[in-house]
């Protein structure tokens, strides 16, 4: 046994540990050093790929029984049917019964274990997590780092369980040792909005990869469906759904006038049904836009972003967008993934991105879509500065130089 070894749980119960960069990337960092044990809790999650390096730590996922994720999506299907007769908020009814419960049902389960009970440092990610640290506390004293994954605002929240949370989570963040933010401005907001007192320090840290970046141009795109490796791929990595029929309409028409060797990729990170499929021109489809929704494992997520030519980022191109979208220059994982490969991107002007991405001179913004054309054009004339100013950019923000923050104060408890 390591003298004063110190027991890290990740805890997060929206979304997979797994799928999570940064927290992944922190992971490593930790276990690289002496003296420290990694416990991961979550819910269950069938993608988790077993040969994944972070598979050796101990796992806890909570075993959400099926019986209960079918009744609450016939719940929840029930509901929604209100909002056709426009009686809009109690269409959410079953999406705030569905939260309530799975919330409570994280936090009752992480209480019975054992290792959690006795962990030193939790790092928690969003409300239920927060509560379920409050109340591990109090079987030992525990040093709670708040890892916000999503700027959650209490006046965007769908519904008010939601809110519930974000009230619980709001009051135990007065108990944190620090907290981790992706941007200056966001550190600035959660600061504001969860009421954390001065006193405790809010680190703005990217969402970066770790390791060395490389130029490097993979051809998983061009071989898997069957397009010649010297064409030029543009590829939107990331959700895709057809949620977006309406803005993407006419930026997919305008490819049809495209030079021949351009393409338009959309990757999926999750299996569509065909519900979910986008509307692509079929004129268009698997001629000059192909659609990717095979997902790969996190560990292979290089092979995605490296295998085009240029990175696009249409975050809604004409919709309106929460504060969590529009500030999230540092938190955004697509920008730091592309360009750690040497890819230059493309991107819809939000905040601070003009300043991150012209400004480093690793791509352009957009406000329009009539704009795209010519910036593709300017990209692939300077194709080969760019991608060294890509790489320059990424040891600008390597993951591992702002993670020290966290290392330091947690090696100083």
């Amino acid at each position: 046994m390591i003298k004063d070894r110190k027991t890290i749980a990740y805890m997060v119960s929206y979304s997979s540990i797994f799928n999570q960069g940064p927290w992944r990337n922190s992971i490593k960092l930790f276990s690289e050093k002496e003296g420290y044990e990694i416990i991961i809790y979550q819910f269950r999650d069938g993608r988790i790929d077993k040969r994944d390096p972070i598979t050796k730590h101990h796992i806890i996922q909570v075993p959400y029984p099926f019986v209960c994720k079918l009744f609450m999506y016939l719940f929840k299907s029930f509901f929604r049917l209100f909002k056709y007769i426009r009686l809009y908020k109690f269409s959410k009814t079953g999406d705030s019964i569905d939260y309530f419960i799975k919330g409570y049902y994280y936090i009752l389960f992480a209480l019975f274990q054992k290792k959690l009970r006795n962990a030193d440092i939790l790092i928690v990610g969003d409300p239920p997590s927060m509560v379920a640290a409050k109340y591990l506390s109090k079987f030992k004293k525990k040093k709670i780092v708040f890892w916000q994954l999503e700027l959650l605002l209490t006046r965007e929240l769908n519904n008010a369980v939601q809110r519930y949370f974000k009230k619980l989570e709001i009051k135990e963040s007065s108990n944190i040792i620090c907290g981790l933010e992706f941007g200056e401005k966001r550190a600035e907001i959660f600061r504001k909005e969860n009421k954390i007192p001065s006193k405790i320090p809010i680190f703005s840290i990217p969402n970066a990869p770790i390791g060395k970046p490389k130029i490097k141009r993979k051809y998983y795109f061009n071989d898997y469906f069957g397009i010649p490796h010297e064409k030029k791929i543009i590829l939107a990595a990331g959700s895709v759904s057809n949620d977006f029929n309406d803005e993407m309409r006419h930026f997919w028409e305008s490819i049809e006038k495209w030079p021949d060797n351009w393409v338009y990729i959309m990757h999926s990170s999750v299996k569509l049904y065909s519900l979910q499929n986008p509307r692509i021109p079929k004129f268009l489809l698997n001629k000059k836009i192909f659609l990717h929704n095979k997902p790969l494992p996190f560990t292979k997520v290089n092979i995605i972003y490296s295998s085009c030519d240029i990175g696009f980022i249409p975050i809604r191109i004409g919709g309106e967008i929460n504060n969590n979208l529009y500030y999230s220059e540092l938190s955004l994982g697509k920008i730091f993934h592309f360009t750690h490969s040497g890819v230059p991107i493309i991107s819809r002007n939000l905040y601070g991105y003009k300043e991150l991405i012209e400004r480093n001179k690793i791509g352009f913004t957009f406000n329009n879509l009539t704009e795209i054309n010519n910036l593709i054009k300017t990209i692939i004339n300077m194709e080969y500065k760019m991608r060294v100013n890509c790489i320059e950019f990424s040891y600008k923000y390597k993951f591992e130089n702002h993670h020290k923050k966290l290392e330091n104060i947690i090696e100083n408890l």
